[in-house]
């Protein structure tokens, strides 16, 4: 998504603004000024479809679906050793003990992996946040260089002198 359209022309004056990590800087506009006005509008566009599309979204919601299920078997499962562990049936082929640890350490095992994927889909869930604030900068500036440039066009009468 985030270089999927980096094969432009060599001669591709954006091409390092679109590249480059980070948000944009008061100099960017400065450059995208000069920049012909067809590769800020296709800029402009690149960014707003960018801030349409909902790849961060879908991720988010595998993730939370996946840690949410970790969750539901953990407490599945230590539900199961406390009544391994209380039904006196079970005692006879499985010790206290044994039943005990066994569901317990799958219990913290499968606890682990959702915990894991709780942190994960929060990061997720900020990098989505992140990328999104960053395009509408983006979109900001590349607006300010077309109102400028449209100024510019406006002062600017060819053979006034």
């Amino acid at each position: 998504m985030l270089t999927a359209r980096i094969s432009y022309a060599a001669d591709d004056s954006v091409r390092p603004l679109r590249c480059r990590p980070g948000k944009p800087r008061e100099e960017d506009v400065e450059k995208l000024m000069v920049v012909p006005r067809t590769l800020v509008v296709g800029l402009l566009e690149e960014k707003e479809q960018d801030l349409r599309e909902p790849h961060w979204e879908r991720l988010m919601n595998f993730v939370s679906i996946i840690g949410g299920s970790f969750a539901m078997w953990a407490s599945l499962l230590l539900a199961m050793a406390s009544f391994v562990a209380g039904d006196p049936r079970m005692q006879d082929h499985v010790s206290l003990q044994e039943a005990g640890q066994i569901h317990g350490e799958a219990a913290w095992f499968v606890g682990g992996l959702a915990y894991f994927l709780v942190v994960f889909a929060g990061s997720v869930q900020i990098r989505a946040i992140l990328f999104r604030h960053r395009t509408r900068q983006w979109i900001k500036v590349c607006k300010q260089a077309l109102e400028i440039q449209e100024l510019n066009a406006e002062l600017y009468v060819p053979g006034a002198r």
